[in-house]
């Protein structure tokens, strides 16, 4: 495993895995929101936001 943004492994630093698009990344690169790590502010977005309903 290692981060998609500074290739990081898991021996060098934490990785996490975004609970929207279940891609790896570190506690460094990560984006922390909402008590959780996202790989980008785009999914954190997505987990507060969501989708509208129909």
């Amino acid at each position: 495993m290692e981060c998609i943004t500074c290739h990081k492994n898991e021996l060098e630093i934490r990785i996490y895995k975004c609970p929207i698009c279940f891609r790896m990344t570190c506690e460094d690169c990560g984006r922390r929101e909402y008590g959780r790590v996202f790989c980008s502010s785009r999914c954190a977005d997505q987990f507060f936001f969501g989708e509208d309903e129909d």
